[in-house]
């Protein structure tokens, strides 16, 4: 899944197993999910046809993720 101009703070029902962030040349930010790191990668490589070389990537963290994996709020260590 792909959700546009958005780094953290997500509000979806739907948690992948992996999220992964990434800002592009033309100033696009997104945070795209998937089945593993693999494959997040792949779909910000994929997103440079349209935006220019990717120019930052970084792990999704929040109360769900470290790291980018998914960990799930009861797990989340403040």
């Amino acid at each position: 899944m792909i959700y546009n101009n958005t780094i953290s703070d997500i509000d979806s029902c739907i948690y992948e197993p992996w999220r992964i962030c990434g800002e592009y040349e033309d100033g696009f930010t997104v945070t795209v999910g998937g089945n593993d790191e693999e494959d997040c990668m792949q779909q910000l490589i994929d997103l440079q046809e349209k935006h220019g070389d990717l120019t930052w990537y970084s792990s999704y963290t929040d109360q769900d993720y470290a790291a980018g994996e998914y960990i799930g709020r009861e797990n989340f260590i403040d």
